[in-house]
């Protein structure tokens, strides 16, 4: 149990994008399984790609952003539910909080990122390890000759740092590829709803899978098991807040007696939306106290140095 939960706290941070997002399969930390309330009521379609597109674009002009989190997932057999808030303020997500807080059976587990446009502070607590660390944004500013890249996944290895749920559409919009957009009635109202799977070559560069069509049974078998092979994104079309992404599952493919079979791993789901009124500068402040902080500035500039040769 305790191997389950500490590598699902690796897992969560990569919503936050805290974490090298390929390398250990961050997708699977909080998104996950498609609801079986949705009532096709159209033939309508557009690119996928087109949509993911305009949810990235939604998120990074918003004002501002609140809105509450709930997610579940299932790791290993072990059911994770989890609950939080996140909060944006100013264009391209100049300040970032993510609260989230999770349970499996008796166990807790808590992640909480603060960006506050000069800090990006970290914490992550269970029942048998806790770590807060800081980034210090001016320090890495200054040893990259350029403003570091927030929410913006790296090149080379999906780094991304402060992200929320920009950092998530950007990622998706760079490494999946996308099927036709579907248009449809779910929950009372008009959304898109988007299938896509990993392109072949992020397959190769996060998980170094052999450069084969990674549909075949073998290239799946050499993901670990608790990483998904494709995202389903439910995508509203409310004229105050469009294409919004209200929720992102991710699906394991796998081969059964009657062909490949899509299991949902997990699910993100969003709701209590409030958007661009002003969120009081408060909310975005951490103070450590007499907690010992790591500093990861170091490790986040070379990492980002890294990621541009």
């Amino acid at each position: 149990m305790k191997a389950k939960l500490g590598s699902l706290i690796v897992l969560i941070a990569i919503f936050s994008g805290g974490s090298l997002w390929g390398g250990i399969a961050i997708l699977n930390a909080g998104l996950g399984m498609v609801q079986a309330q949705t009532e096709r009521v159209a033939t309508e379609s557009r690119p996928g790609a087109e949509i993911v597109s305009e949810c990235r674009k939604t998120l990074e002009n918003v004002e501002s952003l609140e809105v509450e989190l709930s997610q579940q997932a299932t790791i290993y057999g072990q059911q994770l539910n989890g609950k939080g808030q996140y909060l944006q303020q100013g264009q391209g997500t100049k300040m970032t909080r993510l609260v989230l807080n999770f349970s499996a059976g008796e166990q807790t587990a808590s992640f909480r990122q603060i960006n506050d446009g000069r800090f990006v502070y970290t914490k992550y607590e269970t029942p048998w390890s806790s770590r807060f660390s800081q980034i210090d944004l001016l320090k890495a500013e200054g040893a990259l000759g350029t403003r570091p890249r927030i929410a913006q996944p790296s090149e080379r290895e999906g780094m991304t740092v402060g992200g929320g749920l920009l950092a998530v559409i950007r990622m998706l919009e760079r490494d999946f590829e996308f099927t036709a957009a579907g248009f449809s009635k779910w929950g009372g109202q008009q959304v898109w709803h988007v299938e896509g799977r990993w392109k072949a070559e992020s397959l190769v560069k996060y998980f170094g899978l052999p450069k084969q069509p990674w549909t075949q049974p073998e290239s799946l078998e050499l993901l670990p098991e608790y990483v998904p092979s494709h995202v389903h994104l439910t995508v509203g079309i409310d004229p105050q807040l469009p294409y919004f992404p209200y929720q992102i599952s991710f699906l394991r493919s796998s081969t059964a007696d009657r062909g490949h079979v899509l299991t949902p791993l997990s699910r993100m789901e969003v709701s209590g939306i409030r958007q661009g009124g002003p969120i009081d500068d408060a909310e975005f402040e951490f103070v450590p106290g007499d907690e010992v902080v790591d500093d990861d500035t170091d490790w986040f500039v070379k990492k980002q140095q890294k990621s541009t040769r």
